[in-house]
């Protein structure tokens, strides 16, 4: 069976149940028009973290018939049938003209429980559907293919390692990138200052917990992490935290990025780390996306006491 958009639903408010309709107007880093995530008043809007995936959530129509739950029920904007939505997470792919990302599943919630007066949590559990953020402007219909987007294929060679800074190409490496990464808008906001220059390389070399690792594209450093090892009390084991995560602008969206946690993470596991651990600027929503598809999500420990914030004194 072709993938493809079965059914199309908006609600204008949290509290009103879904209606059909046979197209949406879809814009960009909004959601659908008259849709009430659109306008501003859903359910989550306003929880934290702010962030991707509010634009849009999709769920199987497969999944609604083995349940007997209708659409409306399940509140969801689009139902499709013929394609397994857990596998577009991190993934672009197109809905009609429109250029739709995979964010992160969107498991049910106790608010399903409640609008609905079903219990919903365990059949529903990796099967609740897929949250998406909408890329480009245009109208879904019912009945529109769902096709993925092809890949850019990157032609350079792509090398990930960790560095050594007692080598001089692998010391000048880092300093530049995080120099670019000190400059970036969602870094500083401005380049390192001399005094961090001068010190950079020489602090990390002589913190006993230090691991960077670098990306190259055809022998040019185009990417960086710089780890810290810590230890969780509670878990009585290593973790391994990402202090700056930084790909350069002109070589994104190739998979580096990816490549680069990959090669993070299978060293954590080395060193005996029970998780990966980082900060992320609660605006940078490109990099939010990134971490979301590689698995990353708000710390929460208790449910009753909320999320993990992060937080900082200057001394």
């Amino acid at each position: 069976m072709p993938a493809r958009v079965s059914a199309i639903y908006i609600s204008p408010a949290a509290t009103v149940l879904p209606h059909a309709v046979n197209e949406a107007q879809a814009h960009a880093h909004r959601g659908l028009v008259g849709d009430r995530y659109f306008e501003g008043c859903g359910t989550f809007t306003d929880w934290e973290p702010k962030g991707p995936g509010r634009e849009l959530t999709l769920i199987e129509g497969e999944v609604l018939a083995e349940l007997a739950l209708s659409a409306a029920e399940a509140r969801r904007n689009l139902v499709t049938e013929g394609v397994r939505l857990n596998d577009l997470v991190g993934k672009r792919f197109r809905i009609g003209d429109v250029l739709i990302e995979g964010i992160r599943l969107c498991p049910p919630c106790t608010h399903l429980d409640k609008v609905t007066g079903q219990a919903l949590l365990k059949p529903l559990a990796d099967r609740g559907g897929l949250r998406a953020d909408i890329l480009s402007d245009g109208v879904i219909r019912v009945g529109d293919a769902i096709t993925p987007e092809p890949e850019t294929p990157m032609s350079a060679s792509i090398l990930t390692l960790e560095a050594d800074l007692s080598r001089e190409d692998h010391a000048a490496d880092t300093l530049r990138l995080l120099d670019a990464y000190s400059a970036d808008p969602m870094g500083d906001g401005h380049p390192l200052s001399d005094a961090a220059r001068r010190d950079l390389i020489p602090g990390l070399r002589q913190h006993p917990t230090t691991h960077v690792f670098l990306a190259y594209a055809d022998d040019e450093a185009v990417g960086i992490a710089i780890c810290f090892l810590g230890f969780s009390t509670f878990a009585a084991r290593r973790l391994l935290y990402i202090m700056d995560y930084f790909v350069q602008p002109t070589h994104r969206g190739h998979g580096i990025g990816k490549r680069l946690m990959d090669t993070i993470a299978a060293r954590a596991r080395e060193l005996g780390c029970c998780r990966l651990t980082l900060e992320v600027q609660e605006n940078n929503h490109h990099a939010r996306r990134i971490y979301a598809a590689a698995g990353f999500e708000q710390a929460v420990y208790v449910p009753e006491a909320g999320g993990a914030l992060c937080m900082h004194k200057s001394l």
